[in-house]
């Protein structure tokens, strides 16, 4: 099977991708993949918005090894992996993608690129097929959350906060 969905190179289009992405794995039977892909595409989407600024396609294949995503965009330039200070709020996608996925890469096409991943399929060897371990997990509202705690410090304020001293 496959699908493929062209996104507007606005910010909005990024969780709507996500979504995309979370319907086409649900319609497969694929809940298994659905956290990881919607990381990956988020990550992809996102460096497409703000690096290429051009219309973006998402297109997903599976397979019986898994699922390939692919994030198409108009600009030839690949992206990297990059290796940044730990205090840096940037520069980690690619190495995100590369950490989650089974493999990827990118491939070069007229007026522009792919970048594209694999999610392999879990086996469970004593049904000797796909495992079914469906955790859904509402990555928009994690995104989006500026706060652990509504009521309480921010999550970054907390982290620059010293440690109370034991006495």
């Amino acid at each position: 099977m496959q699908t493929e969905q062209v996104f507007t190179e606005g910010s909005a289009s990024v969780a709507a991708a996500r979504r995309f992405v979370a319907r086409t794995l649900t319609a497969w039977g694929q809940h298994h993949a659905t956290w990881d892909a919607q990381l990956i595409v988020s990550e992809l989407a996102t460096n497409a918005v703000l690096h290429a600024g051009t219309p973006f396609t998402v297109r997903m294949a599976l397979s019986d090894a898994g699922v390939r995503l692919e994030v198409d965009d108009g600009v030839t330039r690949a992206p990297r992996e990059r290796h940044y200070g730990p205090d840096a709020t940037t520069g980690r996608g690619v190495g995100l993608v590369a950490t989650v996925s089974s493999a990827w890469g990118v491939s070069m096409r007229p007026g522009g690129k792919s970048v594209w991943c694999e999610l392999m399929a879990p086996y469970d060897p004593d049904a000797g097929s796909c495992e079914d371990t469906t955790v859904t997990p509402d990555l928009d509202a994690f995104l989006s959350a500026a706060d652990w705690d509504a009521d309480g410090p921010s999550a970054l304020a907390m982290l620059r906060e010293p440690a109370p001293s034991q006495a």
